[in-house]
């Protein structure tokens, strides 16, 4: 199976305020936030499913539109949501997959803010 990792970034500028991995064939979808302490589970229509599958096809280098169903799914159209990587994964079971899909998520690093001087 195929996982796609993604940044989630402030609107304009990019910077970094979370990750996501995104896995069709799982059905997994799920974002995190800097400083959170769990996951946020992300849920898609049978619709919604199809579309991701067919935008995770031909991702662009820089951000996602907020009009395509990743960004709507993963952000809620207020960040930037920009493709990083793909992983392939593998697990014995359905269980054992969600773990390994989270540990992925959780291994992402989010760069802290960045502060401009003038």
């Amino acid at each position: 199976m195929t996982a796609t990792v993604f940044n989630l970034g402030v609107l304009g500028s990019g910077q970094a305020v979370g990750a996501a991995v995104v896995c069709p064939e799982a059905r997994y979808c799920s974002v995190r936030s800097r400083g959170a302490e769990r996951l946020d589970r992300r849920f898609a229509t049978a619709r919604d499913w199809r579309a991701l599958e067919a935008e995770l096809a031909s991702l662009p280098s820089g951000p996602l539109s907020t009009h395509s169903v990743l960004a709507r799914v993963l952000a809620g159209r207020e960040l930037d949501v920009q493709y990083l990587a793909t992983h392939d994964v593998e697990a014995a079971s359905a269980a054992d997959l969600v773990t390994v899909l989270d540990g992925l998520l959780n291994a992402q690093p989010i760069d802290p803010p960045t502060i401009r001087l003038r």
